[in-house]
């Protein structure tokens, strides 16, 4: 039993990291953990002596609008003749469409309060954290004089440089405000309108954060 638990608990850490290419580059983010989390929180708010910022209630409200949104959408989508299943691949994938451009259009101003707190430092220095929490404080540079190379502020900068839209992707994954699919994961087969709204986190399943719309101050 006790093997069985522990090969549980490892497979369920695994599911918590992701691998993203970075700078050409495959380098392994997991969640932050509460330690980080706290940390996290804690440079947020200190940013801001009047915040009351918490993950938890961004993460809450971030899924409870974008289960407003996706029903919006799908009430409209209706209207137009949005059946209760599909005949075919092409139009899952014509109604996918319509219901992602709607969905990005109704929640564009919620993200951009929701997530207002969240300026490139800030992103940047959550990144950090997961690197830390994956490789801890040095990483090993390969080649015939290997070397130790510090994860730090300027470690983040130099990986990530201009590319706002990686950052964006791989913070919003730190942090636990989008499920990004590991690398070669099956997407989910949409076969229906109740799939649909599964899929993009209407009342019948997770809401999840486009990732095209971080909503993050680029500063």
């Amino acid at each position: 039993m006790a093997k069985s638990n522990l090969l549980k608990a490892y497979e369920n850490a695994a599911a918590h990291k992701r691998t993203f290419n970075v700078a050409g580059v495959d380098l392994v983010f997991p969640r932050l953990n509460l330690k980080h989390q706290s940390l996290f929180e804690k440079s947020i708010r200190e940013s801001d002596p009047e915040s009351k910022f918490s993950l938890a209630l961004t993460r809450n409200t971030a899924a409870m609008e974008m289960s407003r949104c996706v029903e919006d959408v799908i009430g409209d989508l209706r209207k137009k003749g949005l059946p209760d299943r599909f005949d075919t691949e092409a139009d899952a994938r014509l109604w996918e469409a319509q219901l992602q451009a709607g969905v990005l259009s109704r929640w564009q101003p919620y993200a951009q309060a929701i997530f207002s707190p969240f300026r490139r430092d800030k992103m940047a220095e959550a990144i950090l954290y997961s690197l830390r929490q994956e490789y801890g404080e040095t990483m090993s540079k390969g080649g015939k004089t290997p070397e130790e190379i510090p994860i730090d502020e300027d470690f983040v900068e130099v990986v990530f440089g201009d590319d706002q839209e990686a950052l964006d992707r791989v913070f919003l994954w730190v942090v636990g405000l989008a499920n990004i699919p590991e690398k070669g994961e099956a997407e989910a087969t949409v076969q229906s309108a109740t799939d649909l709204v599964k899929k993009y986190g209407g009342g019948e399943g997770n809401a999840t954060t486009p990732t095209e719309e971080s909503g993050g101050e680029k500063s």
